[in-house]
């Protein structure tokens, strides 16, 4: 199609004169330019050349497109042949780390792991065991008393609480027993009782009264309202053995219609240790108060406590035949004796609240005026400020007051009895039921909270306004004194000088002085064993 439209292009122009041949026979001059006939016949050959060559270009582009695929799968073959080298070279490197790793661990299981190593999995496992580590300490207590809360539906069912608790049925048991697959004791015992309190009422005296400092234990750590770490050292039957070291859990659950206690002694402390030279209480306890009516509760407990754990240092030691036995039943002694004596004070003081038309106080069983039995006791030990809080939170304890006993001055003040020229002693004087807590309870109290072998000194106080002193009511005051002093003894280094003398007239000492401590004043243990916390 080309070439005929370039043809009938040429035999048109060779009609005209400018594109017509030269004519014969005329003189010719020398061109300068070549025809367009010409140039039109370099145009075909010039197509002709680049068609042919556009052919050859086509033709090779098609076998380079063929030649190329596969070049370029032996280019990825060739990589992917370099890449498995490199990977099969760090899986190499893997391998020997890995190697090396499972060398050391068998290096260092040959070895008697320390407690440092692997803290992780033994901290998850010690808390199970109520041993504390020396960190997460919160966070494991926690664990421990929730899982022991959720003990509390399966015993209250096999101890029969369940059942007396939905009958509102009184129920005490105890047995004694051997622990499954221990050679040690287990002493348990299960009470419940419905009790004419609101049951918020009970729980938070009982819980007030057990968690304070000064009662009957010391609070190491208070993590919460609801969960604290005591400590209490008491002694055992037998003389010549050492003395029973309690460090104890209790932790608080408040419900809609019920309060619950979970407590649980803890075996082992890696960050406060146990004193090596004392044996370790081994108890765990769960109590109930629930709501029956909004003045009636149901309260259950259930306790079981296990032959104490006696250290390596002690291993050698063997109780006498009948120690431990002695005292277990001592301890499930002294628990009932203590909430028994609680209930029986929040009852009274809920009923003295009450009273009667006339103001008189009602009895709590006939609904008639009843008499409640009242005593006088008033003790020496120091600062009467941290005397007072220590007595003020004994069960049994009706009212206190700080005051000056035996001077030689009538009326005295609290400046002038510090300057030391009135003879008198700060003392606390009690009036105490003992139905609830005998006298001597009292004397042993007495002992604990101070230091009576120093004379006219409690730690930092110095003066005779701060000595160690009983002054009876009584003979039969006296008798207890003397006795209770020579029992005491035994428990100090040095000889006690606490003087033992009938009261006099006790002044009592200024409005400000009284429940010192309790409104918020100064916060000091002033010499006692207890130790005391501020409530301001």
């Amino acid at each position: 199609m080309a070439d005929d439209g370039v043809a009938s292009l040429s035999a048109f122009l060779s009609t005209t004169t400018d594109f017509a041949p030269a004519v014969c026979g005329r003189a010719q001059k020398r061109r300068l330019y070549p025809t367009p006939k010409e140039e039109l016949d370099y145009l075909r050959a010039k197509h002709r050349d680049l068609s042919q060559r556009l052919a050859t270009l086509q033709a090779q582009r098609h076998m380079v497109t063929e030649d190329g695929s596969w070049k370029t799968r032996a280019r990825d073959m060739t990589i992917g042949a370099q890449m498995a080298v490199c990977e099969n070279e760090r899986l190499k490197a893997m391998l020997q780390d890995q190697m090396h790793l499972v060398n050391s661990l068998k290096r260092a299981l040959s070895k008697r792991p320390k407690l440092a190593q692997f803290q992780a999995l033994v901290t998850d496992t010690l808390w199970r065991q109520a041993i504390l580590g020396t960190t997460q300490r919160h966070e494991d207590l926690e664990r421990l008393m929730q899982l022991q809360y959720e003990k509390l539906g399966s015993t209250w069912i096999r101890e029969g609480l369940a059942d007396a608790m939905d009958n509102g049925a009184a129920l005490k048991t105890a047995q004694v027993g051997s622990a499954l697959g221990e050679e040690t004791m287990e002493l348990c015992f299960a009470r419940g009782a419905v009790v004419s309190l609101p049951f918020r009422v009970l729980a938070n005296l009982l819980w007030d009264q057990t968690t304070t400092d000064g009662v009957d234990f010391e609070i190491l750590h208070s993590f919460t309202s609801d969960l604290v770490y005591l400590r209490a050292v008491q002694s055992l039957p037998d003389p010549e053995m050492p003395a029973l070291e309690v460090r104890l859990v209790g932790r608080r659950w408040s419900e809609p219609d019920r309060t619950v206690f979970a407590w649980r002694t803890v075996v082992e402390d890696k960050l406060i240790p146990h004193d090596a030279n004392h044996v370790v209480e081994k108890r765990v306890s769960w109590m109930t108060i629930s709501r029956r009516t909004d003045e009636e509760c149901y309260i259950a407990v259930h306790s079981k406590v296990s032959t104490p754990i006696f250290p390596d240092a002690l291993r050698s030691k063997q109780p006498t035949v009948g120690t431990l036995t002695e005292l277990m039943l001592k301890l499930h002694h002294d628990n009932t004796t203590k909430y028994t004596g609680l209930v029986g004070q929040a009852i009274r003081a809920k009923m003295a609240e009450r009273g009667t038309a006339d103001g008189r106080r009602v009895s709590t069983t006939t609904g008639s005026p009843a008499v409640v039995r009242e005593d006088l006791a008033t003790f020496a030990a120091g600062c009467f400020w941290s005397v007072q809080l220590n007595f003020q939170r004994v069960p049994g304890v009706l009212e206190s007051h700080v005051g000056y006993i035996n001077g030689t001055e009538a009326n005295p003040t609290y400046v002038k009895v510090c300057t030391g020229e009135t003879g008198h002693a700060e003392a606390v004087q009690i009036k105490f039921d003992p139905s609830v807590i005998s006298y001597d309870a009292l004397l042993d109290k007495f002992w604990s909270i101070h230091d009576p072998t120093t004379i006219n000194q409690q730690k930092n106080d110095v003066g005779t306004q701060y000595r160690s002193g009983i002054y009876y009511h009584s003979e039969t005051q006296k008798a207890l004194a003397i006795a209770s002093k020579s029992k005491a003894q035994p428990n100090f280094q040095r000889p006690i000088v606490t003087e033992i003398a009938p009261a006099q007239i006790f002044f009592v000492a200024e409005e400000y002085h009284q429940r010192y401590l309790e409104k918020g004043g100064q916060c000091a243990r002033k010499g006692s064993t207890d130790t005391i916390r501020c409530y301001g």
